[in-house]
């Protein structure tokens, strides 16, 4: 019993192995761009969060012009980062809802229903689109349930408590799912 071994000369010869895709260095100008639009992207948001802060602290001190100011200034960046970005952009259609609601406050506390009506009504839309979308995110049904709040509480105050009551009523189940999970 015998092995018999091949001669490895006469094995045929393997394959050569395929030639790799040459490495690519990465164009410095391509990259210097690339940071550039990062940074400007962050400084952006950085910007809107700021200024959706600052408003309800000037709106607090009777500095409501330079409040709603701040709130203009920051739908005007959130309209350049929906440019950019596109309308699936889930940054951009949550601070645009909460920028609408802070403002429909501020019009509100001054007496414009109407103007605080159109913004609570817009920011809902957002807030339901989004809500819909990923039934199990609370940032969203927490958001929806503000706007339909808001929007109640803004129709009472414009004495239209028969309008408000469904809206009000239907605030309710969806708090109720909040606090039960």
């Amino acid at each position: 019993d015998r092995v018999v071994r091949p001669d490895p000369a006469a094995l045929p010869a393997p394959a050569p192995e395929p030639a790799a895709a040459p490495v690519r260095e990465p164009d410095e100008r391509a990259v210097r761009l690339a940071e550039r639009r990062a940074a400007r992207a962050a400084a952006l948001r950085e910007q809107v969060l700021a200024l959706l802060g600052s408003a309800p602290l000037l709106h607090s001190q009777d500095r409501d012009d330079e409040a709603s100011s701040a709130l203009t200034e920051a739908l005007t960046l959130l309209d350049l980062e929906h440019q950019r970005t596109g309308p699936a952009n889930v940054w951009e259609r949550s601070h645009r809802a909460r920028a609408l609601l802070l403002r429909s406050g501020l019009e509100r506390d001054r007496g414009g229903f109407d103007l605080a009506l159109g913004d609570t009504k817009a920011a809902l839309e957002l807030a339901a689109a989004l809500s819909s979308s990923d039934r199990d995110d609370m940032q969203s049904l927490l958001l929806r349930a503000r706007a339909q709040s808001e929007l109640g509480r803004i129709m009472c105050d414009a004495g239209r408590a028969d309008e408000a009551a469904p809206v009000v009523g239907e605030t309710l189940p969806a708090l109720e799912r909040i606090v039960r999970q």
